[in-house]
C-alpha cells in the first residue's frame, strides 16, 4: 500500500502505539499483584490508543478526499507520540517500588 506522507506518519506513530499497547498486554501482572499495571494498561486502550487509531482513519479519509484537510493532525500525531514515548519509558523501569 501507498500512503503519502502526512498519512503514512500517522500510520507509522499508529503502528508504534499498537506494538506498545502489545508489549504492556504481555507484562501484565496477576490483577491482585499490581493494580497500577491493570489501569494504566486499561487507560493506555482507552484513551491514547484510541485516539490514535481515530487519527489514522481521519488521515486515510482525507487522503482519500472523503473529508477536509484536518489540520491540527500533525500536533495531535506529535501529542500522541510524547505520550506513547513517556508510557514505554515508564513500562522499562518497571512497577513503582513500596518504600
Amino acid at each position: 500500500m501507498v500512503l503519502p506522507g502526512r498519512a503514512l506518519n500517522v500510520a507509522s506513530e499508529v503502528n508504534r502505539c499498537l506494538s506498545l499497547g502489545y508489549r504492556l498486554v504481555k507484562l501484565l501482572p496477576n490483577p491482585d499483584d499490581d493494580q497500577e499495571t491493570w489501569r494504566r494498561t486499561e487507560t493506555w486502550f482507552d484513551t491514547p490508543l484510541a485516539e490514535a487509531v481515530w487519527l489514522l482513519r481521519h488521515a486515510l479519509r482525507e487522503d482519500l478526499g472523503v473529508i477536509d484537510e484536518f489540520p491540527d493532525l500533525p500536533e495531535r500525531v506529535e501529542q500522541l507520540r510524547a505520550t506513547r514515548r513517556r508510557l514505554a519509558r515508564e513500562t522499562e523501569a518497571g512497577p513503582p517500588r513500596a518504600s
